[in-house]
């Protein structure tokens, strides 16, 4: 099997939550041409995220309900050329170098498939696995987050003969992967949780501390 990184976008490839920057761009966005439903509809959410009456997860797929279609191709662009500016360049350099040596790279994230699709393309990346964007409130959604990561990004990688060999990550939800990849993990600027978590499910890592 061809040997494969998989790497995390929020805090880890990108200094930055991006979906938090989603969430002003679209705001920013949609007051520009007074789309001011949109801007009432996304400060609905974030308030009711922030004040715990719903999960991320509810919010997220509310958010990208509302605005799929607002974030036509133009706008992605747009917002991920404002992303360019938040990449850890020392993670860029490791994906750089392992993707010269033959490796298979992929994006696995939480974030929207939308715009994680141009950042893995810009990038040069093998391939990526993101959450799904909703475009109505019928059906099932699932944030690809934790064991939902873990299942989907290992179906993904065995479909294309692909084995993890190098697993990059900042958070401690990415823990059902880290306990998975037995040869070599990245913890990128983790924080306390993380660490301890992966020292208490007996996971082997290296620091990767950077910008």
């Amino acid at each position: 099997m061809r040997k494969g990184l998989v790497v995390d976008l929020d805090g880890s490839l990108m200094n930055t939550n991006t979906f938090q920057k989603y969430i002003v761009f679209i705001i920013k966005e949609a007051a520009l041409v007074c789309r001011f439903d949109i801007v009432i509809t996304l400060f609905y959410w974030v308030t009711l995220r922030k004040c715990r009456c719903i999960t991320h997860e509810k919010m997220k797929y509310h958010i990208l309900v509302k605005t799929c279609f607002f974030m036509n191709s133009q706008r992605l662009e747009l917002f991920v050329d404002w992303l360019m500016n938040d990449i850890n360049v020392s993670v860029r350099n490791i994906l750089e170098a392992k993707k010269e040596q033959g490796y298979y790279i992929c994006l696995s994230t939480a974030a929207p498939e939308n715009y994680v699709r141009i950042i893995s393309e810009r990038l040069g990346f093998d391939g990526f696995c993101a959450s799904s964007v909703p475009v109505d409130k019928e059906g099932d959604w699932y944030e690809n987050v934790r064991d939902m990561k873990k299942n989907k990004t290992l179906n993904f990688l065995k479909d294309r003969d692909i084995k993890i060999s190098v697993l990059m990550t900042d958070h401690y939800d990415d823990l059902p992967l880290l306990c998975e990849n037995k040869d070599y993990n990245y913890l990128v600027n983790p924080s306390l949780k993380t660490l301890k978590s992966c020292r208490m499910a007996g996971v082997s890592f290296e620091l990767l501390i950077s910008k």
